[in-house]
Order: structure tokens, then sequence, then C-alpha cells
């Protein structure tokens, strides 16, 4: 696998061609994070509240301490647990779609939001795909509102990726809450990436499963919770 040089995948917007939102689904869901602006161009439901069903699909901007899923590539090395000695992923080798074993970054990328820096809460090869990976952050309390607020991606090894964005909004009680992922200590994440669009805009079609990772970051005990949705 070939050092790291992130890379962010975007949604296009026909309607404001200069913007560069990030693909990024709120964590276990179905959910998009985009303005709301780009929902209704795209034909989606906003509001995400307006619905407690994670298989939904919907959009709308982030609020400060969600959990979100960024989808990235060129992240480099990747191994069983992350350990640096182990045996990494070949260049195209598939990542077990079980998810075991998880195939995580030696190294671990710096998110922030705004130039504020996010949690990492995961950081890996997606299960079932090759060199597709995928980024698990909490949106920093502290975060800036905006439509269109800067995502930058950093690699230990100094190649970054400043070219995409995320919508914000300011706290008025978060999305997560209503499926229950807010909880400290915990977190979830997707899984499948499939080709094939689902909506105008996207350019693949993205099928989550998702599993927890309970007690993280010191344990890494792993319990599975596998049930895909197509969204």
């Amino acid at each position: 696998m070939s050092s790291a040089a992130p890379g962010v995948f975007t949604i296009p917007s026909g309607a404001n061609p200069k913007r560069h939102t990030a693909i990024a689904l709120f964590a276990g869901t179905a959910w998009r994070v985009m303005p709301d602006a780009l929902a209704r161009e795209l034909g989606i439901p906003g509001n995400c509240l307006d619905s407690i069903d994670p298989a939904i699909v919907c959009g709308e901007p982030a609020r400060p301490g969600d959990a979100v899923q960024l989808y990235v590539t060129g992240l480099g090395k990747a191994t069983p647990n992350g350990i640096a000695a182990g045996v990494p992923l070949a260049t195209g080798a598939v990542a077990p779609a079980d998810g075991n074993p998880l195939y995580i970054t030696v190294l671990r990328p710096q998110v922030t939001f705004g130039g504020i820096p996010a949690e990492v809460l995961f950081s890996g090869v997606a299960p079932g795909f090759a060199g597709f990976y995928q980024i698990n952050v909490r949106i920093p309390e502290s975060a800036s509102s905006g439509d269109d607020v800067p995502l930058r991606i950093t690699m230990p090894n100094g190649q970054v990726d400043a070219s995409t964005s995320i919508a914000i909004a300011s706290f008025l009680g978060s999305p997560m809450e209503a499926v229950g992922a807010q909880s400290l200590g915990r977190a979830t994440f997707g899984s499948h990436i499939s080709n094939g669009a689902v909506f105008p805009g996207w350019t693949r079609k993205l099928t989550c499963g998702f599993w927890t990772e309970s007690t993280m970051p010191a344990s890494r005990a792993v319990r599975s919770l596998w049930a895909p949705t197509t969204i």
C-alpha cells in the first residue's frame, strides 16, 4: 500500500459549482451531512429530526457533538488493528467484508473543521473494499457554523487535503440524539460502498452495515452488529 496522500470524496453541486461538499454521513445512519440547499437540489428530504429511522435518506447540516463518517482515499498503510509491525493490506487487496480483522491506518490523520481540531474515532479501510478509507470524527463543540466550513485532513507525513467543506449548523438539538449515537465512549461506523448512482450528484452507492466499538479507544473490543441497509 502506497504512502499517505489523502483525498476526500465530494458531492458536486450544479447550482453552486464552487461548492465542494465532502461526502459524509451521520454515524450509523443513511443521513447525509450537507447544506439544506444541496439536499433540496438533490431532491432528498431535509430536517432529519422529522424521522428517527436511520435507514431513511435525508440531508442536513451536522451540529457540534455529532459523530460523522468521512469517505476518503490515500490514507496509506493499514494493518490489522493498526499495529505498526502488522502485515499491511496489499495495494488493491479488499479488506474483509465482515470486518475481521479491521484494517486500521498506521498513520493517524488529524482532522479540523474551520481550523478547530476534531476527535478522530476511527481511521481505516472500509470493510469489503480496496483503497477506500473511512474516517469517523466528532464535530467539535466549538466548531464554527455555516454551509461551507473548511475541512482539513492532515497526515503525520505532512500530506494534506484542504479542498473540501462540510455544513455545520449552530447547536439546536442534534439529529444523532434521535438514534442514540451520542453516548461518549462509543462510536458507530459504516461499512460498505459499491458502484452505482443513488441520486443526482452521487457517484457511488453506499450500502452501510455498521459495527460498534466499545470502551474506545483503550480496549478496542469490537462487537459485530452487521445489519446492512442500502442508502
